[in-house]
């Protein structure tokens, strides 16, 4: 846990992600002086700030920043493929198939699921993975999105679409 300390108020403990967050902006100075800080159930104006003590990184505080930093840099090299090596990335179609109806994929298949991905990444330029809504119609079940399985998938949709609003990694125009 990392310490601030506010004027009047004394100390209060918060995590040390909020902490380095804060620290950052407080020494940048792109915190207004009356400017509301929550962290927690606590809340307070920039300008009680006095400190900011943050605890030391751990070993693996470090394996976490480099992990998500091996993330951003796959996102980035997604991104600035072109559009038809996105389309050729098929991998994560065969994933919903086999959760889905647990069998191969076809060639025909393959080539079809190209084309609406090309499409979908045209129209989607932010997004690395292709809404698996499309890949409907490949399967046997008539309510695709429905199952524990399918809960997986969803956790990668949504981060992509998470990172796609923010545009936190930019695309080859």
């Amino acid at each position: 846990m990392a310490t601030i300390f506010l004027r009047g108020i004394g100390q209060k403990e918060v995590s040390n992600h909020d902490a380095k967050i804060i620290k950052q902006q407080w020494e940048n100075g792109t915190l207004k002086h009356d400017e509301i800080i929550s962290f927690g159930n606590f809340a307070c104006k920039a300008g009680s700030i006095t400190g900011i003590t943050l605890e030391p990184e751990t070993k693996d505080d470090n394996h976490n920043e480099e992990v998500e930093q091996d993330y951003y840099r796959n996102r980035n090299r997604i991104l600035t493929s072109s559009l038809d090596e996105r389309a050729s990335k098929v991998e994560f179609y065969k994933l919903f198939i086999k959760i889905m109806d647990d069998r191969d994929t076809t060639d025909d298949e393959i080539e079809q699921v190209k084309k609406i991905q090309r499409d979908f990444f045209e129209k989607n330029p932010y997004r690395t993975i292709c809404d698996p809504q499309l890949y409907k119609q490949f399967t046997n079940k008539q309510k695709a999105m429905i199952g524990k399985a399918m809960h997986i998938i969803e956790r990668v949709v949504q981060t992509d679409i998470t990172y796609q609003k923010y545009k936190l990694c930019t695309p080859k125009v």
